[in-house]
Protein backbone atom coordinates (compact mmCIF):
# COMPACT_ATOMS: atom_id res chain seq x y z
CA UNK A 1 0.00 0.00 0.00
CA UNK A 2 1.44 3.55 -1.17
CA UNK A 3 1.37 6.85 0.95
CA UNK A 4 -1.35 8.08 -0.94
CA UNK A 5 -3.75 4.84 -0.45
CA UNK A 6 -2.91 4.91 3.41
CA UNK A 7 -3.68 8.59 3.71
CA UNK A 8 -7.41 7.93 2.24
CA UNK A 9 -7.88 5.02 4.16
CA UNK A 10 -7.24 7.09 7.44
CA UNK A 11 -9.28 10.09 6.48
CA UNK A 12 -12.11 7.83 5.61
CA UNK A 13 -11.60 5.87 8.89
CA UNK A 14 -11.42 9.18 10.57
CA UNK A 15 -14.41 10.63 8.88
CA UNK A 16 -16.83 7.45 9.30
CA UNK A 17 -16.12 7.82 13.21
CA UNK A 18 -17.01 11.18 13.33
CA UNK A 19 -20.32 10.59 11.45
CA UNK A 20 -21.03 7.58 13.99
CA UNK A 21 -19.96 9.43 17.15
CA UNK A 22 -21.91 12.80 15.80
CA UNK A 23 -25.31 10.85 14.98
CA UNK A 24 -25.21 7.79 17.76
CA UNK A 25 -23.74 9.83 20.62
CA UNK A 26 -25.99 13.05 20.75
CA UNK A 27 -28.93 13.00 22.79
CA UNK A 28 -31.11 14.94 21.02
CA UNK A 29 -32.05 18.30 22.20
CA UNK A 30 -31.33 18.90 26.17
CA UNK A 31 -33.79 20.96 28.10
CA UNK A 32 -32.98 24.16 29.52
CA UNK A 33 -30.64 24.31 32.63
CA UNK A 34 -33.63 25.28 35.10
CA UNK A 35 -36.18 22.85 33.28
CA UNK A 36 -38.50 20.02 34.45
CA UNK A 37 -40.34 17.38 32.79
CA UNK A 38 -43.46 16.84 34.41
CA UNK A 39 -45.83 13.86 33.99
CA UNK A 40 -48.77 11.78 36.17
CA UNK A 41 -52.00 10.81 36.45
CA UNK A 42 -55.49 12.88 37.02
CA UNK A 43 -58.17 10.99 38.73
CA UNK A 44 -62.05 12.55 39.55
CA UNK A 45 -63.78 10.26 42.13
CA UNK A 46 -60.66 8.03 42.21
CA UNK A 47 -60.89 6.75 38.97
CA UNK A 48 -58.57 7.82 36.03
CA UNK A 49 -59.90 10.74 34.15
CA UNK A 50 -59.91 10.11 30.17
CA UNK A 51 -59.40 13.30 27.72
CA UNK A 52 -58.98 16.07 30.60
CA UNK A 53 -56.74 18.95 29.60
CA UNK A 54 -54.46 19.86 32.67
CA UNK A 55 -53.01 24.02 32.91
CA UNK A 56 -50.13 25.01 34.98
CA UNK A 57 -49.87 28.03 35.44
CA UNK A 58 -45.96 29.78 37.17
CA UNK A 59 -47.13 31.08 40.31
CA UNK A 60 -45.81 35.53 39.52
CA UNK A 61 -44.37 34.38 36.55
CA UNK A 62 -45.58 33.82 32.92
CA UNK A 63 -45.08 30.40 32.15
CA UNK A 64 -47.81 27.98 31.84
CA UNK A 65 -47.79 24.18 30.79
CA UNK A 66 -50.10 22.00 29.39
CA UNK A 67 -51.32 18.61 28.41
CA UNK A 68 -53.92 16.25 27.80
CA UNK A 69 -55.07 12.84 29.33
CA UNK A 70 -54.89 9.54 27.85
CA UNK A 71 -57.08 6.84 28.42
CA UNK A 72 -55.43 5.64 31.59
CA UNK A 73 -55.48 9.60 32.97
CA UNK A 74 -51.59 9.90 31.85
CA UNK A 75 -50.83 13.27 31.08
CA UNK A 76 -47.05 15.45 30.35
CA UNK A 77 -47.08 18.50 30.24
CA UNK A 78 -45.12 20.46 27.56
CA UNK A 79 -45.05 24.50 26.78
CA UNK A 80 -44.30 27.25 24.49
CA UNK A 81 -40.73 27.39 26.17
CA UNK A 82 -39.70 24.08 26.78
CA UNK A 83 -40.82 21.65 24.29
CA UNK A 84 -41.48 18.29 26.37
CA UNK A 85 -41.28 19.92 29.63
CA UNK A 86 -41.52 23.41 31.60
CA UNK A 87 -39.91 26.01 34.15
CA UNK A 88 -39.00 25.16 37.72
CA UNK A 89 -41.82 27.06 40.17
CA UNK A 90 -44.43 26.76 41.60
CA UNK A 91 -47.93 26.44 39.70
CA UNK A 92 -51.25 26.41 40.19
CA UNK A 93 -53.67 24.01 38.29
CA UNK A 94 -56.55 23.87 36.49
CA UNK A 95 -58.65 20.92 35.04
CA UNK A 96 -61.01 20.69 32.56
CA UNK A 97 -63.50 18.45 30.72
CA UNK A 98 -66.07 19.65 28.21
CA UNK A 99 -67.94 17.63 26.29
CA UNK A 100 -70.05 19.60 23.43
CA UNK A 101 -74.02 19.78 23.72
CA UNK A 102 -76.92 20.75 22.03
CA UNK A 103 -76.51 21.69 18.11
CA UNK A 104 -78.00 18.42 17.33
CA UNK A 105 -77.97 18.87 13.55
CA UNK A 106 -79.26 16.20 10.90
CA UNK A 107 -76.67 14.63 8.71
CA UNK A 108 -77.41 14.62 4.79
CA UNK A 109 -78.21 11.36 5.02
CA UNK A 110 -81.06 11.26 7.05
CA UNK A 111 -84.26 11.15 5.86
CA UNK A 112 -85.17 13.81 8.73
CA UNK A 113 -82.85 16.21 6.95
CA UNK A 114 -84.81 19.40 5.27
CA UNK A 115 -81.54 21.46 4.59
CA UNK A 116 -82.68 23.98 7.18
CA UNK A 117 -79.76 24.97 9.75
CA UNK A 118 -80.01 24.13 12.76
CA UNK A 119 -80.62 27.59 15.73
CA UNK A 120 -79.45 25.75 18.30
CA UNK A 121 -75.93 26.68 19.28
CA UNK A 122 -73.49 23.63 20.30
CA UNK A 123 -71.91 24.62 23.67
CA UNK A 124 -69.44 23.36 25.70
CA UNK A 125 -70.04 21.78 28.87
CA UNK A 126 -67.39 21.02 31.59
CA UNK A 127 -67.98 17.73 33.07
CA UNK A 128 -65.60 18.41 36.16
CA UNK A 129 -66.86 20.72 39.08
CA UNK A 130 -66.36 23.86 38.32
CA UNK A 131 -64.36 25.26 40.51
CA UNK A 132 -61.50 22.90 39.06
CA UNK A 133 -61.20 25.18 36.04
CA UNK A 134 -60.54 28.25 37.60
CA UNK A 135 -57.29 29.32 39.02
CA UNK A 136 -58.77 31.27 41.44
CA UNK A 137 -60.58 28.28 43.15
CA UNK A 138 -59.11 25.14 42.29
CA UNK A 139 -56.84 24.45 44.96
CA UNK A 140 -54.76 22.40 43.28
CA UNK A 141 -50.91 24.03 43.84
CA UNK A 142 -47.72 22.11 42.90
CA UNK A 143 -43.82 22.84 43.16
CA UNK A 144 -42.20 22.18 39.86
CA UNK A 145 -38.35 21.07 40.52
CA UNK A 146 -35.81 20.79 38.17
CA UNK A 147 -34.96 17.48 36.78
CA UNK A 148 -38.23 14.79 36.87
CA UNK A 149 -41.67 15.57 38.60
CA UNK A 150 -44.31 12.64 38.89
CA UNK A 151 -47.05 14.47 39.96
CA UNK A 152 -50.51 12.90 40.79
CA UNK A 153 -53.62 15.24 40.81
CA UNK A 154 -56.18 13.48 42.04
CA UNK A 155 -60.04 15.05 41.86
CA UNK A 156 -63.08 14.65 43.68
CA UNK A 157 -66.88 16.27 43.47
Amino acid sequence: MNLKSSWSVLVSSSLMACIVCLTGCGGGESLPADAATVKGVVTHNGSPLAGATITFKQTGGKQVAFGKSDASGAYQLTSVNVDGGTLAGSYTVTVTKYEVTGGDELDVDDPNYDGAPDDEEAEPANLLPEKYGDISTSGLEFKVAVGANDIKIELAD
